[in-house]
């Protein structure tokens, strides 16, 4: 049943706020992505929507998940899949977190300590661990130079890891990139795979033999302005399917929020017009406490000239960075606003000038 309007003024009697999904919507868009890619996998990412019932219906499409915590694993790993389903890519995972998802999950290492912890925890069970590793290339999205990353390890001292070979009880068998979100054009995405398999075959030599999954990453964008454009699913598929070529490496293709984004809702009273009530202009810098999972910052980070958002969680700090990754004006600190020096933030940022 489609979302209408009748059934949210119906339902907006009954309660003050609520989330609302389509099923059938989900269901469809999921079925679109597997009717242009049947020679490919997909991953949905968790921290995309992980309300039960979506997790459900995504994952009941045949789709595996790409989780970003420990606590995604286990929602995943509830749902029925399998670990060769679930792939754990986070940066700064903890012993107790790899530990915890060794035996639900593929690892995906998103630095050299993490394949050092790896190893030792494959040492003490005795028994050689298949990995993944999440590289920063040696290009750009757009196939030009390479820009530094806080994510993955470089493409140069991942090579020279490989070639080592001194990590005996692990075996990677996969990589993992994602360099950038949101893109429509399907030109640029298949430049992006081209450039994918390069580095595929590069990884290959330096370990002697083929990958089991290539994660190309960085999802399928979506139009949310009135001038954007659906990515055109069959071209890019051709692009894709003629960068393949021969290979017979698993490939996985990231959904990101094209299944969900468009099919869900969140109606609640308005109590305040916040960013325009505050008068927020780009001659601003704004400091935003607790900005959860980045949902007003981006609007805070339209409107103003510097948003600083500062969070206590740190296990929302990843999310906030890839969902915020677009804009340049927004620094996240990790920390308790109590302990913050807000005159310092202020002379740091904005010339000691006030803040909103």
């Amino acid at each position: 049943m489609a979302i209408t309007k009748e059934i949210l003024t119906t339902l907006a009697q009954q309660h003050d706020s609520f989330y609302l999904y389509d099923q059938a919507g989900i269901t469809e868009c999921a079925e679109r992505l597997k009717g242009a890619f049947p020679f490919a996998s997909f991953l949905y990412s968790v921290k995309c929507n992980p309300h039960p019932q979506v997790l459900q219906t995504v994952f009941a499409q045949g789709f595996g998940a790409d989780a970003a915590s420990l606590g995604e694993v286990l929602l995943a790993a509830e749902n029925g899949l399998t670990p060769d389903q679930i792939y754990y890519s986070a940066p700064g995972k903890t012993p107790m977190e790899l530990a915890g998802a060794v035996d639900k999950a593929t690892i995906i290492a998103d630095s050299l300590h993490e394949l050092r912890l790896l190893e030792e925890l494959a040492a003490r069970r005795r028994e050689p661990l298949c990995v993944g590793i999440r590289l920063n290339p040696a290009f750009a999205f757009d196939g030009g130079a390479a820009v530094p990353s806080k994510f993955g390890i470089d493409e140069e001292q991942a090579l020279a890891f490989l070639r080592r070979n001194d990590c005996p009880h692990l075996r990677v068998t996969g990589i993992h990139v994602h360099l950038r979100s949101q893109v429509l054009s399907a030109d640029a995405i298949g430049v992006y795979y081209r450039n994918m398999f390069a580095l595929a075959d590069r990884v290959e030599a330096a370990l002697g033999r083929t990958l089991s999954y290539i994660n190309l990453g960085s999802g399928i964008g979506v139009p949310y302005a009135p001038t954007d454009t659906e990515v055109d699913l069959p071209a890019l598929a051709n692009m894709l399917q003629g960068a393949v070529g021969q290979r017979k490496t698993r490939i996985f293709i990231e959904t990101g929020r094209y299944c969900v984004c468009r099919n869900g809702v969140y109606v609640t009273r308005v109590l305040d017009k916040i960013i325009a009530a505050a008068g927020v202009t780009e001659e601003d810098m704004v400091l935003e406490i607790g900005p959860g999972i980045g949902t007003m910052t981006q609007r805070l980070a339209e409107a103003a000239g510097r948003v600083v958002a500062v969070e206590i969680d740190a296990n929302l700090i990843p999310i906030l960075q890839d969902t915020l990754s677009d804009f340049e004006n927004i620094t996240i600190i990790n920390e308790d606003i109590l302990k913050v020096d807000i005159n310092k933030l202020a002379e740091e940022y904005n010339g000691g000038r006030p803040i909103k």
